[in-house]
């Protein structure tokens, strides 16, 4: 048995239906209709390809099963593919294998964990700042790192004007930048400082 004219015209109706046909039998969705034009496009050139060929088919279920194959395939490659699916991955049997009576797992062998140096450089200034600062100052500052107030409820924090707030605010963005760019002291990372005193 042959594939014919008249078995193309069923398989590739305007509706697409055997395409969607083919999808439900294997539980796949096309997000749109692009996608669903596509796998029948894809479908259609193999089709005709196998038409064309003259390919034999032992019975009507094996032309159809055959077909049905197309399709399926047909539509697995009309998806797009997926950031996820560039990924490498690996098999477990890749990354273990047995050596000697201990198993030996490549992947925690290449695995290394480098022990950071606890970097206290704000706490340093924050030592450094309250030591420079009066008790006024130092809650005014408090408010604004530890919780991020904003002026005005800070100014009812610490029963100031909010002028009078914006005034000690600068004062203490002023001796800030100071002991951060004072030479003898070397501080790693002060970033988060940094932004919260910017804030000011």
């Amino acid at each position: 048995m042959k594939l014919t004219e008249r078995h193309i015209r069923d398989f590739f109706p305007r509706d697409m239906r055997f395409t969607h046909y083919v999808a439900k039998i294997y539980g796949y969705n096309f997000k749109d209709g692009f996608a669903a034009e596509k796998a029948n496009s894809i479908a259609m050139d193999r089709v005709i390809n196998l038409y064309n060929e003259g390919m034999e088919f032992e019975s009507k279920e094996h032309l159809y099963g055959y077909v049905t194959t197309t399709f399926r395939y047909a539509i697995l490659n009309s998806f797009d593919r997926r950031a996820a699916d560039k990924l490498e991955y690996y098999n477990e049997s890749q990354l273990t294998s047995g050596e000697g009576d201990e198993e030996y797992n490549r992947f925690l062998a290449l695995a290394t964990v480098e022990a950071n140096e606890y970097d206290n450089s704000v706490d340093k200034i924050i030592q450094i700042m309250k030591a420079t600062m009066n008790p006024v100052e130092f809650k005014v500052f408090e408010l604004k790192y530890n919780y991020n107030y904003t002026t005005p409820i800070i100014a009812r924090e610490v029963e100031l004007s909010c002028a009078k707030v914006t005034t000690i605010q600068k004062r203490i963005k002023k001796k800030f930048n100071k002991i951060k760019e004072a030479p003898l002291l070397k501080f790693k990372s002060v970033s988060s400082l940094e932004s919260h005193i910017g804030d000011l």
